[in-house]
């Protein structure tokens, strides 16, 4: 996160006048290159590394174009996110598939990879 210092005013003056430091800008970095391969969408872990490193590579490219530096950003509507969410739910009910993560949860609820 980057401040601004309220004034060059001493600190003691600062305070009793109530300046505060003002917020300009944060930069958050994705953290999409550190998941565990499991987690991501398509990967199973029953199946060896090398025989899905196209399903991998394929993936962080993916997210690292998401997290690429955008010049804007619209933020989604409430609306619109809870209509993206039930479309991912009914999309993922109905084909009876499960994400990475779950799929890997699962694995791990039943004793592990047989």
């Amino acid at each position: 996160r980057v401040y601004e210092e309220p004034s060059r005013l001493h600190a003691s003056v600062r305070d009793m006048m109530g300046y505060t430091n003002t917020l300009v800008g944060e930069s958050r970095r994705s953290l999409a290159d550190s998941l565990p391969v499991c987690w991501l969408d398509g990967v199973n872990i029953n199946k060896s590394l090398a025989e899905q490193k196209a399903i991998v590579d394929r993936a962080f490219r993916t997210a690292r174009e998401a997290s690429a530096l955008h010049e804007e950003f619209e933020q989604l509507t409430d609306e619109a996110l809870k209509d993206m969410k039930r479309h991912y739910r009914e999309d993922n009910a109905e084909a009876g598939s499960q994400g990475g993560l779950a799929a890997a949860l699962k694995v791990q609820m039943e004793g592990g990879p047989k």
